[in-house]
């Protein structure tokens, strides 16, 4: 089915929150030798992640928001099953909420600007327009004029009414689909995901007869992601996978823009000016 641009506009967006349930299977580093322990800072393992979500589909075009996916998700390996239009597109959305995306969402938008007085704690509010992106200086307009924030000596900050279009606090997966009917389903998600390792240690008690051995071992998990996939059902698998290239090197990791605000110059003539 091919859309018009008319309903490409219009397609209506569908947001699933979480996962009803999760079932983890991870796969240990395959280059960490049986002596070697996991490395917390550079976990080289991965995991193949099956979601279950009760999501309602309105009937036609839309798009399916799959939120709280792993960070490190291999957008090409997802595999989904259950919506009763199939598959026509599915993105990873890569823009995570952040202090600088909310900034870069807002350009040309109106925000509230609150500065407070640090000798008499007086809070004053303004209505300004955001004219800049999040590098380098934030420069605003108000009915005063056009100015860079945290240039005024006073502590400020910037309140946003709405968050922008696009923007989630988790990693998030989207699909357009087309579906013949209205219907509430149960969709399963499938994706592999870098991020992740495991470790087994083992004790051995001999016993007094000196024949019988008394068996004692205890499995360590480790999960890189922000996501921390609680009472999931888990599996691990031993032995080495033959892997062309790290799971890592296939995860595309969505970005959490940064902002830096500077004001230029920095410092006063009596102590010397300090330049960024």
């Amino acid at each position: 089915m091919v859309l018009t641009p008319a309903q490409a506009q219009t397609r209506p967006e569908v947001v699933s929150p979480k996962p009803g349930s999760v079932a983890v299977t991870i796969y240990r580093d395959p280059q960490r030798g049986n002596g070697g322990g996991m490395n917390l800072n550079f976990l080289n393992g991965f995991a193949v992640v099956t979601e279950k979500r009760t999501i309602s589909v309105p009937a036609g075009p839309s798009t399916i928001r799959f939120a709280g996916v792993a960070e490190g998700m291999v957008a090409v390996s997802a595999v989904i099953r259950g919506l009763p239009g199939g598959i026509i597109e599915q993105n990873r959305d890569k823009k995570l909420l952040s202090p600088g995306a909310l900034v870069d969402g807002s350009l040309g938008n109106r925000v509230t600007l609150q500065r407070t007085d640090p000798a008499t704690g007086e809070r004053t509010e303004q209505q300004a327009v955001i004219r800049s992106g999040s590098r380098g200086a934030l420069v605003v307009q108000t009915d005063s004029g056009i100015e860079a924030l945290q240039c005024s000596g006073l502590p400020e900050r910037v309140v946003y009414t709405d968050l922008p279009a696009g923007l989630f606090a988790t990693p998030v997966l989207s699909v357009d689909t087309v579906s013949p009917e209205a219907a509430t389903v149960e969709v399963t998600l499938t994706y592999l995901a870098s991020g992740f390792d495991w470790n087994a240690d083992y004790v051995v008690k001999l016993g007094a007869d000196g024949k019988s051995l008394d068996l004692f071992s205890w499995l360590t998990l480790a999960n890189g992601n922000g996501e921390s996939f609680a009472d999931a059902e888990l599996l691990v698998i031993a032995g080495t996978l033959n892997t062309r290239q790290p799971m890592r090197n296939l995860a595309d990791r969505p970005r959490a823009a940064p902002l830096a605000i500077q004001c230029w110059p920095q410092g006063s003539t009596a102590e010397g000016m300090a330049y960024p």
